[in-house]
């Protein structure tokens, strides 16, 4: 009896040593690199780089690993948990990846060194998706009227009370992989909604006429 112990003891340390072994031969580890420009990591002999700004991926397609030591102990356990380095839905050309910390925490979309992704305008967006409502406009007009909030040069506040925020998501023809997010938050004290700026940190009003297209409804 004490022979068939030992016998099912070995086979389940050789069972745990071949899941970990199989592990590390899916999902490599990789590791991050910091330079003079920014933190990169390499991924198939292609450097990514954390982008800074508000581009965003629409949905992730599979893991292809971790980041070295993240996490340090368990990697069994996050086998099936939404952690680690994922490649991009619909993304061929492996131009973006994006790290998914422990409970969806925030990283910036890793993108390839070769790709410069632009700055959004009234002729490059196809159409944009308000997040409250998710209606899509596709009016040139409205769009306009939105980014000259968004690139002005001149905020109306730098400061507010907060009830709520919710994003404006810009779709672009030449990236279908991707949007780009303009936030909106609400001042409760003034009831006005306010767009984040892009280059003044400050926040400009959204006219009502606006707002009422995002909304679809009338604001008094």
């Amino acid at each position: 009896m004490k022979l068939k112990r030992i016998k099912k003891f070995i086979i389940f340390l050789i069972i745990i040593v071949m899941a970990f072994v199989s592990f590390d031969l899916i999902y490599p580890e990789y590791e991050y690199i910091q330079d003079d420009e920014n933190t990169h990591i390499v991924i198939n002999d292609k450097n990514y780089y954390f982008y800074y700004d508000s581009w965003s991926y629409n949905n992730l397609d599979k893991k292809i690993g971790f980041i070295k030591d993240d996490p340090k102990y368990f990697k069994l356990f996050y086998y099936v948990l939404p952690h680690g380095i994922y490649s991009i839905k619909d993304d061929k050309e492996q131009k973006y990846y994006q790290i998914i910390g422990f409970m969806f925490s925030d990283y910036p979309l890793m993108v390839r060194e070769d790709i410069d992704l632009p700055d959004p305008d009234a002729d490059n967006i196809d159409y944009m998706i308000y997040d409250d409502n998710n209606i899509k406009i596709d009016d040139k007009g409205v769009i306009s009227k939105v980014l000259d909030l968004y690139y002005s040069d001149e905020y109306d506040l730098l400061n507010y009370y907060e009830a709520e925020s919710s994003m404006i998501k810009l779709y672009l023809g030449n990236y279908p992989e991707l949007h780009y997010n303009l936030h909106i938050s609400y001042d409760i004290n003034e009831e006005i909604y306010l767009l984040y700026m892009k280059n003044n940190f400050g926040y400009k009003i959204i006219p009502n006429d606006i707002m009422n297209v995002l909304l679809e409804s009338n604001i008094d």
